[in-house]
């Protein structure tokens, strides 16, 4: 049976099942389960396989097979992970289905609405969206991939995903009173908040 088209005339991407969020939430694990959802969510059912298979290691080094050649989103560098913004590029030239901002919603634990905020997407377009297998647009694909890398950023420097979420949704008088999340809405803001979680990783007091 031949796929199913867009009306730009592009095959409607197939979700491809991923595990559930990590049971030990430590920043490489949500950075590895991050890179999965991000193969489903783009549709490629190869490399969304290799990654629950292998682990970010086997696929960053681009070995394999056609699903493979496109850059991993998230790069583990010794003890720390950092989003790749070749990989991240590349993902949203390719496209992510809408049902990634469920998926993170899944792991990040800090209400929905915010996350949707974050994004810049209303609940009732997401469930259009998801209904329908549609993607998110280049800006909402953005977004999504600056709330990734600021949850894995912020877990590394607290050392768990429940401080991290805390100080994330916790509004702050060097962001103008805004959260980090809702503030790091362009990636001059994200800048501003990633050097504040470098200074607070390395002694300071932010």
């Amino acid at each position: 049976m031949p796929p199913q088209l867009h009306s730009s005339g592009k095959a409607t991407p197939k979700r491809v099942p991923v595990p559930g969020p990590p049971a030990a939430m430590t920043a490489r694990n949500i950075a590895d389960y991050y890179a999965a959802i991000l193969e489903s969510a783009g549709g490629n059912r190869s490399k969304a396989a290799q990654v629950i298979k292998l682990g970010r290691r086997a696929v960053s080094s681009g070995r394999g097979d056609e699903g493979l050649r496109r850059p991993s989103a998230f790069v583990h560098e010794g003890e720390s992970v950092r989003l790749s913004y070749d990989g991240a590029a590349a993902a949203i030239h390719a496209g992510l289905l809408a049902s990634i901002v469920a998926n993170i919603a899944a792991v990040l634990p800090v209400d929905k609405a915010t996350i949707l905020r974050a994004i810049g997407i209303d609940k009732a377009t997401l469930s259009r969206r998801m209904h329908k297998r549609a993607e998110l647009n280049a800006a909402q694909a953005e977004a999504a991939f600056r709330t990734m890398e600021l949850s894995v950023l912020a877990t590394e420097t607290f050392g768990t995903l429940e401080k991290a979420a805390l100080w994330l949704k916790k509004p702050h008088p060097l962001l103008e009173g805004a959260s980090p999340l809702d503030y790091a809405n362009n990636q001059y803001a994200l800048a501003k908040v990633k050097s504040m979680l470098t200074a607070i990783r390395y002694g300071g007091v932010v």
